[in-house]
């Protein structure tokens, strides 16, 4: 099983279809976790996702093309969701932090090189100016998240060495 984001046809169409629309980085973010567009941070963003049914917290993840194997790795083990979701409990507030953390580094990728494809390749595949690691691999910890938005960053700036 390998860990991945899913082509954007793959994905649940009625959010995947926002992440097509030219808005702010937020606001797509809180479209596939169907939230209000008004909210004004992503820490208002994970605190809603920390309240959800897991399963629709996880439909806005997958929405932004993650599969289960990438759910299982950067969000919980499934061990851990089953039995959450059979106690009727929801994620956790760090659960749902790095939820959001995905969904709003794909935006970001998808901003800056223009469509999933490109933006799945380039999470994908092992970056030198990350230490030879998976853009997707460093997304388990906020700090590797930091490190992969930086990199973006300097993309989107022109900086490529």
């Amino acid at each position: 099983m390998t860990c991945g984001i899913l082509p954007l046809e793959n994905t649940v169409p009625s959010r995947a279809a926002v992440m097509r629309k030219p808005t702010s980085d937020l606001a797509r973010v809180c479209a596939v976790f169907g939230l209000p567009r008004e909210l004004e941070s992503l820490t208002e963003v994970s605190a809603r996702v920390a309240q959800m049914e897991i399963d629709h917290a996880l439909d806005g993840v997958r929405a932004c093309g993650a599969t289960n194997a990438t759910v299982y790795m950067l969000i919980a083990p499934r061990r851990t969701l089953d039995h959450r979701r059979h106690k009727n409990h929801y994620l956790t507030r760090e659960q749902a932090d790095r939820a959001v953390i995905f969904a709003i580094t794909v935006t970001l990728a998808e901003r800056i090189f223009g469509d999933r494809e490109k933006a799945a390749r380039w999470l994908a595949k092992p970056n030198d100016n990350l230490g030879g690691t998976k853009p997707l691999d460093l997304l388990r910890t906020a700090l590797g998240a930091r490190e992969v938005e930086e990199e973006l960053i300097r993309i989107e700036e022109g900086y490529f060495a």
